[in-house]
């Protein structure tokens, strides 16, 4: 049954076998100034100005935010119809000509595919560069792309545990290095890393493991906030022969924290772009008697090219400290002008670069239950 509110006349060249008859209807009112509604299995067929032909329909999204895609939505569609973000729905409600409603149907399935969920493995390492150590990382040769080949002692960049590496050997190493591909890390990687911690010579300040969706930031920030309380004395004069001090007292507070910002960006070839914000803040030495301590700070940002489950790392974050320690004989080594003779200072200076370990996994609209990682804490 059908009801025309309008004289419909106009020329449509169409050929069509066994399609349904709104898909029919859709196809010959497209580009027309008519459009149709249906109402309790009546076809309504007028003009797309008249009210009465409006329709409304809840178009809901499987992967993507309905309030992140109502900015695309081609005018096209925007201009002839009405559209609200319903976010408890996570869709879109369209108020429009039945056609537009089509279109806008049509636009959002092609837009609305699976989302890259990108599983970020990091592991930040203070180095000591003021002592020699192994390193078990069979790194791979700087500019190879075969990451999963043997190598040679003459062309591996840190062969094995049975290599030492003193303090400029190292530096050099990573400074020739900045940036670079490690390829697959090793199974006993990690435990290689524990071994180094246990012995002085490396520090694991953080091994997270953030998840985010293709283009979103990822963020960590693990620290301390210490709390301080500062006095302020102003002066105050009443009058020329009287004045009085007024005290006020407030907290402050300074922050010693490590952070870290990790942005990918998935490509279609399964490259990832990796946009890395690493920001390290520590306190240097203890703070006393309500002084704020220095803050020494390390930040850095870069943006990198890798494949899905290939390792990159960082370098270069550098920092040196001086420390100062004195040993006495009790009672005698504080005996003026004679107590030096009884105690001993001495100066150290050590150095330490951070290092930043960089793994992604992607995973489509599923859960990393199936991500093998390279290594496990023993």
């Amino acid at each position: 049954d059908m009801v025309f509110y309008s004289q419909v006349t106009g020329n449509v060249t169409a050929r069509a076998t066994n399609i349904p008859l709104e898909h029919a209807f859709n196809l010959l009112l497209r580009n027309t100034s008519f459009t149709y509604r249906i109402s309790e299995s009546m076809y309504f067929i007028g003009e797309k100005t008249n009210k009465t032909m409006t329709s409304t329909k809840l178009i809901r999204l499987k992967y993507l935010r309905a309030e992140k895609i109502l900015e695309s939505i081609p005018q096209s569609i925007t201009s002839q119809a009405v559209l609200k973000v319903i976010k408890e729905h996570n869709g879109i409600v369209v108020a429009g000509p039945n056609d537009v409603i089509t279109q806008a149907e049509e636009y959002l399935q092609v837009i609305d595919k699976p989302v890259a969920q990108v599983l970020i493995e990091a592991i930040v390492v203070d180095y000591d560069r003021t002592k020699g150590f192994e390193l078990g990382v069979n790194a791979g040769y700087l500019g190879s792309k075969d990451s999963t080949r043997s190598f040679s002692r003459t062309d591996a960049l840190i062969p094995g545990v049975d290599i030492m590496f003193s303090g400029n050997q190292l530096n050099n190493a990573l400074n020739a290095m900045g940036a670079a591909n490690l390829g697959k890390l090793p199974a006993n990687f990690y435990l290689n890393l524990k071994a180094m911690e246990q012995k002085g010579l490396a520090n694991i300040k953080s091994r997270p493991l953030l998840a985010t969706l293709n283009g979103y930031p990822a963020m960590l920030s693990i620290g301390t906030t210490f709390y301080f309380k500062l006095t302020t004395t102003t002066p105050f004069q009443q009058n020329l022969n009287q004045s009085y001090l007024s005290t006020s007292e407030q907290f402050t507070t300074v922050d010693a924290d490590t952070k870290m910002e990790i942005t990918p960006y998935v490509g279609s070839d399964g490259q990832i772009t990796v946009e890395i914000k690493p920001d390290f803040k520590t306190p240097v030495g203890q703070p006393t008697g309500g002084i704020p301590p220095n803050i020494n700070r390390r930040a850095m940002s870069s943006t990198l090219v890798i494949k899905e489950g290939e390792t990159i790392v960082l370098g270069g974050l550098v920092q040196e400290s001086e420390s100062e320690s004195r040993t006495q004989v009790p009672i005698l080594g504080s005996i003026p002008l004679l107590g030096y003779l009884f105690s001993s200072t001495s100066h150290s200076t050590n150095k330490s670069e951070l290092i930043i370990y960089i793994t992604p996994h992607i995973s489509y609209g599923e859960a990393f239950q199936n991500v093998s990682l390279p290594y496990k804490e023993e």
